[in-house]
């Protein structure tokens, strides 16, 4: 393992004093590098999130907000009852199509 002098300020000095006397660590080496541990896994939390995020736009992506998507599935499925409600369509297709619809709004509300 590398060994590194580096300068703390006060305030931090003193915190890392405080998490080894209460116990949590048993050195300052241990305190820096599991703050380091944290940070890394924080970035590459990011980095998959960012990720995720630019995949998604690059497919099916929309501009809608999620209150217009919301409100545009709502009319969808108003006007299919209506349509049902005419065309003698059974309950069963009517609980389908409600799945539908909310497959789809989970769909658009993970972009």
């Amino acid at each position: 393992m590398s060994r590194t002098s580096i300068s703390f300020t006060p305030p931090n000095d003193e915190w890392i004093k405080s998490q080894i006397e209460s116990q949590e660590y048993g050195s300052k080496s241990e305190v820096i590098n599991d703050l380091i541990r944290k940070a890394r896994k924080e970035q590459d939390e990011i980095s998959y999130i960012r990720a995720k995020l630019i995949a998604s736009e690059k497919s099916d992506f929309t501009d809608q907000t999620r209150d217009k998507i919301l409100e545009k599935s709502k009319e969808e499925l108003l006007s299919q009852l209506r349509l049902s409600e005419l065309s003698g369509v059974n309950d069963h297709d009517v609980l389908g199509l409600i799945k539908n619809v909310k497959e789809r709004q989970k769909k658009d509300h993970r972009l």
